[in-house]
């Protein structure tokens, strides 16, 4: 690991094609030596990046330049950067990807809610971290944000509270198992830990031994099972938590 909070790299195999370089990413952080870091890394798997200071940067190059994914430390030297990935978030429909020394889930929890989309702790492996920005512009440009598209095996009506299947059934469901699917469907294909899902659904820190979020999760399961939907299935990932898997 060098001073940058970045492990040693050697991403030697796993640089990408001159053909895949359409993504652009804009990297904040007040640390210059982090920025060049990071721009390096990026460059070398066959971004284009771009890096600044502090939010009006961002403003700046946001506007101008359209990048693809924002790479946002959370402290910033005058701003709080999960404030900024919030007002941000407002403007800009970019997913955000934030950088943090806190390991903490509360941390990571209040992260994701204020706007950032995956939420990455120092020091980190730059594989790691490349194949984590490739998969979070993989789910956000291809598959998007939203409750589900209308293709999908199954999507949220959320003013009504049921789960939907394209040929027409529905299965009305709680609050809380809504608020399960919503986080579940954004992040489809990814692996959640039980903390973070629990924090996101229930505003609040999990307590080793809680099984609430388990039994709601079961009766989610029940729910998709009578709609008879065989493309969507939600997986415990054992010590982990829970993953959606949509064919």
């Amino acid at each position: 690991m060098n001073n940058t909070g970045i492990m040693s790299p050697d991403l030697q195999g796993r640089t990408m094609s001159q053909n895949e370089t359409a993504e652009r990413i804009l990297v904040v952080d007040d640390e210059m030596n982090m920025c060049l870091a990071l721009e390096r890394l990026y460059r070398r798997a066959g971004y284009e990046v771009k890096y600044g200071c502090d939010s009006e940067t961002l403003y700046k190059i946001a506007a101008s330049w359209q990048p693809h994914l924002i790479v946002l430390d959370v402290r910033l030297a005058r701003e709080d950067g999960r404030e900024v990935a919030r007002n941000f978030r407002t403007m800009y429909d970019i997913p955000i990807m934030m950088l943090t020394g806190k390991v903490e889930v509360q941390d990571r929890i209040r992260g994701l809610e204020s706007g950032a989309d995956d939420y990455v702790c120092k020091p980190y492996d730059p594989g790691e971290l490349v194949a984590r920005t490739r998969a979070l512009l993989r789910r956000y440009h291809h598959d998007g944000k939203s409750g589900g598209e209308s293709d999908a095996p199954v999507r949220i009506d959320r003013n009504r509270r049921m789960l939907v299947c394209p040929n027409g059934s529905e299965m009305r469901i709680t609050e809380i198992q809504a608020n399960i699917m919503t986080v579940l469907l954004e992040r489809k294909g990814e692996v959640i830990s039980r903390e973070v899902l629990y924090g996101l659904v229930f505003k609040r820190p999990w307590v080793p031994g809680d099984r609430s979020l388990d039994v709601h999760v079961s009766n989610l399961r029940k729910a998709l099972a009578s709609l008879n939907s065989p493309g969507v299935a939600i997986q415990s990932i054992r010590n982990i938590g829970y993953q959606l898997v949509m064919e």
